[in-house]
C-alpha cells in the first residue's frame, strides 16, 4: 500500500464501475480501497479538502459498497491527562519555587547544617593532638582564670560550701591571634564536655527571625549535649551596641535579643545539664551593655599581648609540637628578643616560615638554624606592615628609628651567640 499513490478521480471511476468492493476510511484523509477484482492492487486515495464524508458516503452506500470507519479518534484518557497536566503543571512548578525558598530562608536549622550542627561537628573531626593546658603558653593570667571555673564546673562542692556560684558566661577579649580560641579548645578538652563552636557571623541573615531562630536551635543542641561548651567566635559581629535609630538592623536587633534570653533562662551549672558559654571578641568596647552585665557574662578575661618569657615559651611549645630540629634551642631567645608584639599565632608562623626555609637546603641542611629564624622573622614582620607601609617608609622619620631598633637587637643578639659559642 503506497498512501496517496492514486488520484481519488481513479477512485471514483472504479466505484463508478462497480469494482470497488469495500473502503475503509482512515486517519488524515485517506481511504484504502479494496477493488473487487483480484488482479487490480489494493490502492489507497487521499480525499481532497472540498470533498465532504457525506458526499462520499452518498456514492459509497448508492453503488452497495461495503465501509468501515477506522479512523482513531482522540482518546479520553489522554485528554483527560491533558487536561490534568495544564492545571497541575503551574502547581507543581510553584510547589517546588515554594520548597526552594523554604529551603533558602529555614537553611537547614532543622539540623540539616545551621550553626548548631555545621561548627559543632566541625569541632568534632578535628585532627591531630588535643589542646590541653599545657599548650596555653604565655598567657597565664587568662588560663587560670578559665582553670578556676572549669574545676568548678568539675567539682561544684567546695565553691559552693562557700557560697559562690559558677559564671554563666566567659568574654575572652584581647588582639587578634593571642590564643583566644585555643583557650576555649583547652578548657573543653579539660573538662571533658562537649565543644560546639560557631562564628557570630553564621547568625546574620537577610530575612528577620531566622537569626533568631539559629540561636534558639544552638542553645536547644547544647543542652542536648550537655555537659558542654559553647563558644562564640568574633562575637562583635553579632552583639554591637543597639543604636535605637531608625535605621538600626532590625535582623541583628532581634537575634542579640534572643541571645539575651537564651543566656538569661539557663543555669550554667547544673550537674551532668551543665552548659557554660564562652565568646571572644577583639573588641569589647562594641558590644552591647546589656550583654556584659553579671548574669549573661558573668567573668571578662582579657588575653594580653605576650612578653618576652611568654613569645619564647609559645616559640618552644610550636617547635615541639610540629617536630623542627633546632641547631641550638638559645636561638629562640634571641628571636622572643626581637619579636615585640608578635601573637602566639604569628611565632606559629615564624617557627613553620624558619623549617621552609631549612627544607630549602636540601640534605646539606640537618637542622634550623639561626639564621633561618632570623629570616623567617624578617618575612612575617614584613608581612604584618604590607606593601603600603613598606611604599611610605622612606617618607616617615618613625620607620627610620624602628629600623635602627631592630638591627640593634639583631646585632645584639648575634653578639650573645657568640659570647655563648
Amino acid at each position: 500500500m503506497q498512501a496517496a499513490a492514486d488520484p481519488i478521480s481513479v477512485f471514483l471511476k472504479l466505484l463508478g464501475n462497480a469494482g470497488v468492493a469495500s473502503v475503509s476510511f482512515r486517519p488524515h484523509g485517506l481511504l484504502e480501497v479494496t477493488p473487487a477484482s483480484g488482479q487490480v492492487p489494493m490502492m489507497t486515495t487521499r480525499v481532497l479538502s472540498g470533498v465532504t464524508v457525506e458526499w462520499l458516503l452518498e456514492r459509497i452506500l448508492a453503488a452497495g459498497v461495503v465501509f468501515t470507519d477506522d479512523r482513531s479518534e482522540p482518546r479520553r484518557l489522554t485528554s483527560t491527562v491533558r487536561a490534568i497536566a495544564k492545571f497541575t503543571l503551574p502547581l507543581f512548578y510553584l510547589a517546588v519555587t515554594y520548597v526552594m525558598m523554604r529551603k533558602l530562608i529555614d537553611d537547614q536549622s532543622h539540623g540539616g547544617g545551621g550553626p548548631a550542627d555545621r561548627k559543632p561537628r566541625g569541632a568534632a573531626r578535628r585532627r591531630g593532638p588535643p589542646t590541653t593546658w599545657d599548650s596555653v603558653v604565655g598567657i597565664d593570667g587568662a588560663r587560670l582564670e578559665l582553670m578556676e571555673v572549669i574545676d568548678f564546673m568539675r567539682n561544684p562542692g567546695r565553691y559552693r560550701k562557700m557560697g559562690a556560684q559558677c559564671p554563666r558566661g566567659i568574654l575572652l577579649s584581647g588582639p587578634p591571634g593571642c590564643g583566644k580560641t585555643l583557650l576555649a579548645r583547652a578548657a573543653a578538652h579539660e573538662a571533658r564536655m562537649s565543644f560546639l563552636q560557631c562564628s557570630a557571623s553564621d547568625f546574620v541573615e537577610v530575612f528577620v527571625g531566622r537569626g533568631a531562630a539559629r540561636v534558639r536551635e544552638l542553645f536547644r543542641s547544647a543542652h542536648a549535649r550537655a555537659p558542654c561548651i559553647l563558644f562564640f567566635d568574633e562575637l562583635d559581629a553579632l552583639a554591637k551596641a543597639r543604636s535605637g535609630g531608625p535605621h538600626g538592623n532590625d535582623e541583628r536587633e532581634q537575634t542579640l535579643n534572643q541571645l539575651l534570653t537564651e543566656m538569661d533562662g539557663f543555669d550554667s551549672c547544673q550537674g551532668e545539664r551543665s552548659v557554660l558559654v564562652i565568646a571572644a571578641t577583639n573588641r569589647p568596647d562594641v558590644l552591647d551593655a546589656a550583654l556584659l552585665r553579671p548574669g549573661r557574662f558573668d567573668r571578662h578575661v582579657r588575653v594580653p599581648p605576650l612578653d618576652q618569657r611568654g613569645r619564647r615559651a609559645v616559640l618552644e611549645v610550636h617547635a615541639r609540637a610540629r617536630g623542627v630540629p633546632l641547631e641550638r634551642h638559645e636561638d629562640l631567645e634571641g628571636i622572643a628578643r626581637a619579636s615585640a608584639g608578635f601573637s602566639g599565632a604569628e611565632l606559629a608562623n615564624v617557627i613553620n616560615e624558619a623549617a621552609l626555609l631549612a627544607a630549602r637546603g636540601g640534605g646539606e641542611v640537618q637542622a634550623v638554624r639561626a639564621t633561618h629564624l632570623e629570616e623567617a622573622l624578617d618575612k612575617v614582620r614584613d608581612a604584618q606592615a604590607g606593601p603600603y607601609q613598606d611604599a611610605q617608609s622612606e617618607d616617615n622619620p618613625m620607620s627610620s628609628v624602628a629600623q635602627v631598633v631592630q638591627m640593634m637587637a639583631a646585632a645584639a643578639a648575634a653578639e650573645a651567640r657568640h659570647r655563648q659559642a
